[in-house]
């Protein structure tokens, strides 16, 4: 606990690359005891984040054959969720925070799921750039995730991130190499 701030760090770096594959079933269980496990810890919190090396919700870029392919993420871990005893996130975890992907990713869910941040920004010349013509391609990664394009922001240069208190929410700035402000987003509370 941080002040009212509840930080619940899960490893998820064991995971293997699973984007097409179906989850391995004792890992599922694995990490459906985790979720389970942290309901538990962060009841009586009035806000708490979760952070982990992989996204739950999050939109991969990988070259396959010299072109550019998006896949959703992270199929164990929506499976792990939806297998753990509350089977979604409690109501005081407002944002779950993750790295793997190399960008910044922001989903807007409204179907009450925490906002994932994506904070890739290590590698990013490793991952091709997310553009529209790709996911105008591949429109069914965006479908798995439940979100319309409106609701999905990526920037692919980017240094880091910074999350503030606001009035109303957190305010999101992303930097670039140089520490300059790229964006800012604003999460509203649940």
């Amino acid at each position: 606990r941080a002040g009212n701030q509840t930080l619940v760090v899960m490893d998820t770096s064991e995971i293997p690359d699973d984007y097409a594959a179906t989850p391995d079933s004792a890992t599922v269980a694995r990490y459906a005891q985790e979720f389970t496990e942290i309901s538990n810890l962060v009841i009586g919190s009035t806000s708490a984040w979760l952070s982990t090396h992989r996204p739950i919700w999050a939109v991969a870029s990988f070259l396959s054959n010299d072109s550019p392919q998006i896949a959703f993420t992270d199929r164990t871990l929506q499976a792990a969720l939806r297998n753990s005893e509350d089977q979604r996130f409690p109501e005081t975890i407002e944002m779950l925070i993750a790295g793997h992907v190399h960008q910044f990713e922001m989903l807007t869910f409204t179907d009450g799921r925490p906002t994932p941040l994506v904070f890739g920004g290590g590698a990013t010349k490793l991952d091709p750039e997310i553009t529209d013509a790709i996911l105008a391609s591949n429109s069914s990664v965006l479908q798995e995730l439940g979100v319309a394009r409106q609701d999905f922001t990526s920037i692919h240069d980017i240094d880091f991130g910074v999350i503030e208190s606001s009035s109303d929410g957190w305010r999101i700035t992303i930097k670039n190499a140089e520490g300059q402000d790229e964006a800012t987003y604003l999460v509203q509370g649940r």
